[in-house]
């Protein structure tokens, strides 16, 4: 069980080696730098494989360059879970800024002012916070049995307490990665009572959630043509 969102975990555990490629409807994996994502995975076992280091040259998005280690920057700027986008900023915009800009994210926000997008006087922090959550938030490492942060966190990088997730103690991070603790409330888990639970009940509180949220800038990237192979 991931200590904060289950992207970071599996980002984590494709970086380390523990799995071979990632299955998700959800792009933002790709942020997150997993290197493998597999899309629309059937029952067959078909899907549509993107590999991080083709996403820089989708056709797309061309003829504006960005590298992979810009893919954060490009799903903040574009919109995401956790920071809205400026007016008139999606996807081939937020790509077109980071072009200009070289991938300085401050040059690249000096260059909207220009082009007429209204800026806040602190998007530049808002956006370097929301960045962190992609490069740095707090995951489970299964070989220490602590937590620790994807990335290491930037010299001097700020941000709010909680904001890349919880700071728990070894033993209750072990607990709650195994299911013995409740993930939020950190109580224990009756085992008798998690067995007893019966499907339709995961299946309506699947639908209670809705659809799984999805930044809008990455969502449409994969969309995109980008170079990709069946498996």
């Amino acid at each position: 069980v991931a200590p904060c969102e289950a992207d970071a975990q599996l980002a984590h555990l494709a970086l380390s080696g523990r799995i071979d490629v990632c299955a998700t409807e959800d792009a933002d994996l790709l942020a997150y730098g997993c290197p493998r994502v597999l899309f629309g995975l059937d029952a067959s076992g078909r899907g549509r494989e993107v590999r991080l280091e083709d996403v820089p040259r989708s056709r797309g998005l061309a003829p504006f360059c960005f590298t992979r280690d810009s893919l954060p920057d490009l799903a903040v700027l574009s919109g995401c879970d956790y920071l809205p986008s400026l007016p008139r900023v999606g996807l081939r915009t937020a790509a077109q800024l980071l072009h200009r800009s070289a991938g300085n994210v401050a040059r690249a926000l000096l260059l909207a002012r220009r082009d007429g997008i209204p800026v806040p006087a602190d998007y530049a922090q808002q956006v370097a916070e929301a960045r962190l959550v992609y490069t740095s938030q707090i995951v489970f490492n299964m070989e220490t049995g602590s937590l620790q942060h994807l990335r290491p966190v930037p010299e001097g990088a700020s941000f709010r307490a909680g904001f890349l997730g919880p700071a728990l103690a070894a033993d209750l991070a072990r607990g709650v990665a195994a299911g013995r603790l409740h993930p939020v409330t950190y109580r224990p888990l009756d085992a008798a009572e998690v067995r007893d639970v019966s499907p339709e009940l995961v299946d309506q509180a699947a639908a209670d959630q809705g659809e799984p949220t999805v930044s809008k800038g990455m969502e449409a990237l994969v969309g995109l043509r980008i170079p990709e192979k069946e498996e």
